[in-house]
């Protein structure tokens, strides 16, 4: 194109600035797009056209990439999360006997597990399990000794029910004296 005039539409686009883009028909009856820009130390012009389906062509390969690309990540991030999720999904699974075992006052044994946060709620189950076990141990000895109270009062209550009985029946006056010297108890008939 060089040394021949610009299309009315170029020339139209010059006077609207400095620079800009232009669609128009060009000569062989193709759409083109034009860019333009004039230099600001001298007069000269610099304008490139191109067809519009070379430029079409361009964008359409780029978008396919943008598409095959996303497409790409898309089932990257899937297979990521179904893999993060197995491994979730495996930790929660392998702390549920341990649960049930704490909940039946059992023996809590962890299995292996894949995440550390697993860990720390499994290793808390372990020492709840612990500490469970360790407080029932102390509730049922706590019971014992009430128990054995409860029975010893009762051996003291029968054995003074008798003693009272002998002390109250006996035909022979019964005096009882305290360490002052002084009469604590009688029978009625040491009254």
């Amino acid at each position: 194109e060089v040394g021949r005039r610009a299309s009315s539409a170029l020339a139209a686009g010059f006077a609207l600035g400095p620079e800009g883009t232009i669609d128009e028909t060009g000569r062989d009856g193709a759409g083109q797009v034009t860019v333009f820009s004039r230099s600001s130390l001298s007069d000269w012009t610099v304008a490139i056209a191109l067809q519009r389906s070379a430029l079409n062509a361009n964008l359409w390969r780029s978008l396919e990439w943008i598409i095959v690309g996303g497409c790409a990540l898309l089932v990257l991030g899937a297979a990521l999360v179904a893999l993060i999720g197995t491994r979730i999904e495996a930790a929660l699974r392998g702390m549920v006997r341990p649960a049930i075992a704490l909940g039946h006052g059992e023996q809590v044994v962890l299995p292996p597990l894949p995440l550390d946060e697993a860990l720390d709620v499994g290793h808390a189950l372990v020492q709840t399990a612990a500490l469970l076990r360790e407080r029932t141990i102390q509730r049922d000895e706590a019971e014992r000794a009430e128990q054995t109270l409860r029975e010893a009062k009762r051996a003291v209550e029968r054995s003074e029910a008798f003693l009272r009985g002998i002390f109250e029946e006996t035909p022979d006056g019964i005096l009882l004296i305290g360490p002052d010297c002084r009469v604590a108890r009688a029978n009625a008939q040491a009254e």
